[in-house]
C-alpha cells in the first residue's frame, strides 16, 4: 500500500510540472538533464595509452570528461583513485578542470573504444593554437545565443558571452543592469555590416529584434535595430564587445615586447621593460593565457625575472589594453628536447637530446602528428641522468601502428616522463631521399 501511495505522489508531481510550465519551460527542464553519461566498461581493458585532448565539458557527478575527438576518443572516465595534477605537479580535483583546458590522459580504453579510463591526468590551462584548435564558432551563432539567453532571462549566461574588455570598460554591474531592463527580446535577423573594416579580431553585425523592455532603458519597445560588435582574442571564441545605435570602430590587437622585471602573483601583475619606453605594468585577467613559445601553458610561479615576453591584447581604456596572451621565450629551467639531426628520412635513427629534466625520471618517447587517427604508443624510452640530461636513440617509424605508411612531411616527437609531470615536444621534418 505504501508503495502505491509513493507511486501516486510521483505521478501527481510529474503532472503538476507539465501543467505548471509552458512548453518552453518544459523544454528547458528536459535539456537541463546532464548529457554526459559514463560508458559501460568492457569486460577486458586494453593496454594503457596516452592522448592529448581539449576539454569540451565536465560532469563532476558522473566523473566523466567530454573531449573534442582525439585519436578516436570522445570521453574520459575518471577513476575515483585517479591522479590529477597541474603544471609543476600541483594536485587538482575534477572541479578544477574546465572547458577548453588541455589534458594529457594516461589509461586504458573502455566501453566501445570511444572512452579512456583515466589513471592519471595532467592539466594545462586552456590554450589551443589557431592551427591545431577546433574551428571557431561563427560570430552569428554567438550573437544568437546571447539574445536567446536574454530572452529567457538567463542573465548569467548572457554575461558569459560578453568580452572581458567590455566588462572592464563599462563595468559588469552596468552590463547586468542593461540586460535586466529587457523583459523579452526576439531576434529577427542578424546581418553582416562594415565588412571592409573587419579585422582578424573584430567584426560587426546589424541586429533587428522585437523588444519588450523597461521604459527609459537602452531599448525602446517594438522593433529595434542595433549594431553589435564582436571581438576575439588570440585563440578564444567570438564575444560581444558592444551594442550600439551607430557603427563602431574596428579593433586591432596590441602587442608589447620586453623583459620581465617583476611578478606580483597576488595581484596577478607583471612588470615588463620594453626596449624603447618606461616599464609597464600588465594586469592579467582570469582569461589571460601565459604560455611558452611552443604553446604549453604556465603558472605564474614558473615565471622568473629576466625572461623575454610578448604580450598580446585588446585595447581597453585610455592607452591601455587587456592582455589576452603572454608568450614567454627562453624560460630557464624548463624541460627541453632537441633532435640530431632534425630532418631526414623515415626509418632513419636519430638522437633525442634533453635538458632540464627531473633527475632519474623514466621517459616515454612518442612520434605522432596532430591529425593522427591511431592510438599513439611510446616507441622509445630512457632514464634522465643525475644532471637532468638524456641522450636516446630513436628510429623514425616507416609505418604507423595501424599499418598505414608514414607519408607526413612533419612529425611531432613528444617526450614525457612516465608520470606526465614533465613534457616537451619538437618536430622532425621528413625529407624524401632522391
Amino acid at each position: 500500500m505504501r508503495r502505491i501511495l509513493w507511486l501516486l505522489l510521483i505521478i501527481l508531481a510529474g503532472a503538476w510540472l507539465v501543467t505548471a510550465c509552458n512548453p518552453e519551460d518544459v523544454s528547458d527542464l528536459l535539456t537541463a538533464v546532464p548529457t554526459l553519461t559514463a560508458p559501460t566498461p568492457s569486460a577486458t581493458l586494453g593496454p594503457p595509452i596516452i592522448i592529448d585532448a581539449r576539454v569540451r565539458d565536465v560532469s563532476t557527478i558522473m566523473s566523466v570528461i567530454a573531449i573534442y575527438p582525439s585519436q578516436g576518443f570522445e570521453q574520459i572516465v575518471v577513476r575515483p583513485d585517479a591522479t590529477i595534477v597541474g603544471l609543476g605537479g600541483h594536485p587538482l580535483d575534477l572541479t578544477q578542470i574546465h572547458s577548453g583546458d588541455i589534458i594529457t590522459v594516461y589509461g586504458p580504453p573502455v566501453g566501445d573504444g570511444s572512452a579512456l579510463l583515466a589513471i592519471r591526468i595532467a592539466v594545462r590551462p586552456a590554450y589551443v593554437s589557431q592551427t591545431e584548435g577546433q574551428p571557431v564558432e561563427p560570430a552569428e551563432q554567438v550573437i544568437a545565443r546571447f539574445f536567446q539567453a536574454m530572452d529567457r532571462g538567463r542573465i548569467d549566461q548572457a554575461l558569459r558571452l560578453i568580452s572581458p574588455v567590455a566588462r572592464i570598460q563599462q563595468g559588469e554591474d552596468v552590463w547586468e543592469a542593461r540586460l535586466r531592463a529587457v523583459q523579452s527580446i526576439r531576434l529577427l535577423s542578424v546581418a553582416r555590416v562594415n565588412q571592409a573594416a573587419w579585422t582578424d579580431h573584430w567584426q560587426e553585425y546589424l541586429v533587428t529584434a522585437r523588444v519588450v523592455a523597461v521604459e527609459g532603458g537602452d531599448w525602446e519597445p517594438g522593433v529595434s535595430r542595433r549594431y553589435v560588435a564582436v571581438v576575439r582574442g588570440t585563440s578564444g571564441p567570438w564575444l560581444i564587445l558592444d551594442i550600439r545605435r551607430e557603427p563602431g570602430t574596428p579593433v586591432q590587437m596590441t602587442r608589447l615586447e620586453g623583459t620581465l622585471m617583476r611578478v606580483d602573483r597576488q595581484r596577478r601583475v607583471l612588470t615588463v621593460q620594453p626596449k624603447d619606453r618606461a616599464p609597464v605594468e600588465i594586469a592579467l585577467s582570469e582569461h589571460t593565457q601565459v604560455v611558452t613559445e611552443d604553446g604549453w601553458s604556465l603558472w605564474l610561479d614558473e615565471l622568473k625575472p629576466g625572461v623575454l615576453l610578448a604580450v598580446e591584447g585588446l585595447p581597453a581604456g585610455d592607452r591601455g589594453f587587456l592582455p589576452d596572451r603572454v608568450t614567454v621565450f627562453g624560460l630557464p629551467g624548463q624541460p627541453s628536447v632537441s633532435l640530431d639531426p632534425s630532418e631526414g628520412a623515415v626509418g632513419q635513427t636519430i638522437r633525442v637530446v634533453g635538458r632540464n629534466w627531473p633527475p632519474g625520471a623514466e621517459l616515454r618517447i612518442y612520434v605522432t602528428v596532430p591529425t593522427a587517427t591511431f592510438q599513439p604508443k611510446p616507441i622509445a624510452g630512457g632514464v634522465v641522468d643525475e644532471n637532468g640530461h638524456f641522450d636516446v636513440a630513436l628510429t623514425i617509424p616507416t609505418r604507423w601502428p595501424d599499418g598505414v605508411p608514414v607519408t607526413e612531411e612533419v612529425l611531432n616527437v613528444v617526450v614525457s616522463t612516465a608520470d606526465f609531470t614533465a613534457k616537451a615536444r619538437t618536430q622532425f621534418h621528413v625529407v624524401n631521399p632522391e
